[in-house]
């Protein structure tokens, strides 16, 4: 950027008079690069400064803070579409009407008091016109209007009313997984509601966060974008990635879901504002980059403790009104009011369309999120206050504290069980172990801490999913500290001595027209060995996942099975080994 001596060299004597008035500098009727230079050296110590800024109009002065604070220095739009546009003028049309008498707007008042200049360049991704200070007035106007260059929303009373959604959000992906492996439900049909689906899940009761449809599908948009679940022959299973997932600290999870949300160019939030109908516009890539901007105005203007939504809304449009449409084009996408249709092109609108955006992502995905409580005054059916959690303030500043970068579980004992097979296991830090816990007991309740109860039931689909009575009594002594009553352990022996006594298995039905055609194919070399125990001459069983590679054994002969499908007694399978 140039220096306070290139800008004033650019100047006519005119303009160098015009700045030099309210500095109280005189100027000789020299040659015009000698009045540049004696006006620039002047300025840099010139005691006039401070009661020039004193002097300022209320709009000039917010128009400096807000350069100030971004440096120095902002792409030309940025200012004017609040500020207004530095008119240009020839030296015979500058001479005549002398624009610094009467200035048409802010930006016009300090640019001819000489605070404000322009050029052409870059400020970050934007390159054009650009209003700038030369440094040589920079570090001045930083020494006198440092302690104006913070600002806080308005701090408030602690509200009446608190949501607090906490690690909620983790709990619940953790339900739909557990879910997703004990039932391994069918895949949901395009465009079915997930709230449906999670209602034929039976799921609704356990989870912990609200049931609207809104945040059920956030739900399961975070199933797909961390690849948690896998579509196997039409049903939902968990995958590896699931598993790795759930060995993470709370802390680290947080950090997945909120980073996930952050970066996704998937979901739009513009698009289910409720009060917007957005019309032919694609503005994924700009909805990443305006919650980055949210979240830095977030982190860098909200107070410790609760403050005004509406204060916050307000900073926002003051110093990031282009958060959401970049360059400040106002009229670049087609957004309507939902109920009247009507056009919200212009910056007239921000608070219509901005606005509504961010006050939408702070009482939705970042209260889901544990980045921000919402406080309700009174019965108010809205919240107006907003406080950033302990969880929100090292996401935000994208820390962790050694403790979270460590091993996810504390040491044991993690939970208990009791006498009448109650198992009572911490919340922090044991979503594996709980995952684990779920395979062979049933889940009750859970607070700060989650109760399971192991019955002869629970235990046999347990032991089902082939996993044995021992690692069970291994699991349940690691997480107990070896404290799991004797005669719950007897019980345990007991009721897993009464499995396997006999064995139900899925089979397939192999059946030829007559039995001189089963002679022959099991006489055959490559589809002998497929076929398994006969059971009648013309009959006999195949094991249900050789299937494929027997029909295509027999296509190569010429021979085109007829298939008839059935229902079949199915117990589940499990996918995830089990760990002692």
């Amino acid at each position: 950027m140039k220096d306070l001596y290139r800008c004033l060299d650019e100047y006519t004597p005119t303009m160098l008079h015009a700045i030099s008035d309210p500095w109280q500098i005189l100027l000789a009727e020299d040659e015009p690069r000698q009045m540049a230079v004696h006006l620039a050296e002047t300025m840099q110590t010139s005691p006039a400064l401070k009661p020039l800024l004193d002097g300022l109009s209320p709009e000039a002065d917010e128009a400096l803070i807000q350069l100030l604070r971004q440096g120095g220095s902002s792409p030309s739009r940025h200012l004017s579409v609040r500020y207004g546009n530095i008119r240009r003028f020839g030296p015979l049309r500058m001479e005549r009407e002398r624009p610094w008498l009467q200035p048409s707007n802010a930006l016009e008042e300090l640019f001819y008091k000489g605070l404000l200049y322009r050029a052409y360049g870059s400020v970050d991704d934007h390159y054009g016109e650009i209003l700038f200070i030369p440094q040589e007035l920079l570090v001045r106007l930083y020494t006198l209007k440092g302690d104006e260059l913070e600002v806080k929303a308005q701090s408030v009373p602690t509200p009446e009313r608190v949501e607090a959604d906490g690690l909620k959000i983790m709990e619940d992906l953790f339900a739909i997984l557990v879910y997703m492996r004990r039932e391994q439900p069918p895949i949901p049909s395009k465009g079915q509601d997930p709230l449906t689906t999670l209602e034929e899940m039976a799921l609704l009761p356990r989870l912990l966060g609200e049931a609207t449809p809104q945040r059920i599908r956030f739900l399961w948009h975070l199933v797909w974008k961390l690849d948690l679940a896998l579509e196997v022959e039409g049903v939902l299973q968990p995958s590896l990635c699931a598993r790795d997932w759930l060995q993470l600290s709370d802390a680290q999870r947080m950090q997945t879901l909120y980073q996930t949300w952050r970066d996704d160019t998937e979901w739009n939030e513009l698009e289910i504002v409720p009060s917007l109908r957005c019309e032919d516009i694609s503005p994924q890539r700009g909805l990443v980059n305006a919650r980055r901007n949210l979240l830095r105005a977030l982190n860098d203007h909200a107070p410790n403790g609760w403050f005004s939504l509406e204060a916050f809304i307000d900073i926002l449009n003051r110093h990031y009104p282009d958060y959401l449409r970049p360059d400040a084009d106002f009229q670049a996408w087609d957004v309507r009011d939902a109920e009247t249709k009507e056009s919200l092109r212009g910056f007239e609108s921000w608070y219509r369309v901005e606005g509504a955006l961010a006050e939408h992502i702070l009482k939705t995905s970042l209260r889901w999120l544990g980045v921000v409580d919402v406080g309700y005054h009174q019965r108010a059916k809205e919240p107006s206050a907003l406080s950033i959690t302990a969880l929100g303030r090292g996401l935000l500043n994208e820390q962790r504290s050694p403790e979270e970068a460590g091993a996810p579980s504390p040491p044991p004992p993690l939970a208990t069980v009791n006498d009448d097979l109650a198992v009572e296991i911490s919340c922090q830090n044991t979503l594996y172990e709980r995952y684990q816990l779920e395979r062979f007991a049933e889940w009750q309740r859970q607070n700060d801490r989650a109760l399971y109860r192991i019955t002869e039931e629970s235990l046999y689909k347990g032991l089902n999913t082939d996993i044995k009575v021992e690692q069970i009594i291994r699991f349940l002594q690691r997480i107990t500290g070896d404290a799991v009553p004797s005669h719950v352990l007897q019980k345990l022996r007991a009721w897993g001595a009464r499995f396997g006594r006999v064995s139900i298995r899925e089979v397939v039905l192999f059946q030829t027209v007559d039995a001189e055609t089963m002679r022959q194919l099991q006489a055959h070399p490559g589809i002998g060995e497929i076929l398994g125990k006969t059971i009648s001459p013309a009959a006999c069983l195949v094991a249900k996942e050789r299937v494929p590679e027997l029909v295509q054994q027999l296509k190569t002969l010429g021979i085109w099975p007829k298939a008839k499908r059935a229902e079949i007694f199915s117990l589940g399978a499990e996918s995830t080994p089990f760990s002692d």
